[in-house]
């Protein structure tokens, strides 16, 4: 119970992360991954504990309480609804990259043009 309480607690604070990105939007985008990327290695670390208490109850042959069977379903819930999140924020970074592309393809071509310009200044 405790392993899938700490996970519970890493799924809210990487939840907020998402949240706060989404309504940042483009700015503060790099602090903000920076985060949820921490957040998303601590989740991954609670559920290698998960699996192993899980794993260790199994062994010790016995029956979930109805206490845990009521905790493991909300926690499988709060895993549907986190990798749901994930989903919609990829999909607002593919809209943001959509959004930003023409613009990119402009500086590099503006970088290029002029980087070709100062090489011809010098060997002109």
């Amino acid at each position: 119970m405790a392993c899938l309480k700490r996970q519970e607690q890493r799924y809210a604070a990487a939840t907020a992360v998402i949240a706060e990105l989404q309504q940042q939007g483009e700015s503060g985008l790099q602090t903000g991954l920076n985060a949820l990327q921490k957040h998303l290695g601590n989740i991954r670390v609670s559920g290698n504990e998960v699996q192993l208490a899980a794993a260790a109850h199994e062994a010790s042959g016995q029956p979930q309480s109805p206490v845990l069977r009521a905790a493991l379903a909300g926690q499988e819930s709060r895993l549907k609804t986190f990798l749901e999140k994930i989903n919609s924020l990829q999909s607002d970074f593919e809209a943001m990259k959509q959004r930003l592309q023409p613009q990119l393809d402009i500086d590099v071509t503006r970088h290029s043009m002029h980087k070709a310009y100062q090489r011809s200044m010098r060997t002109g």
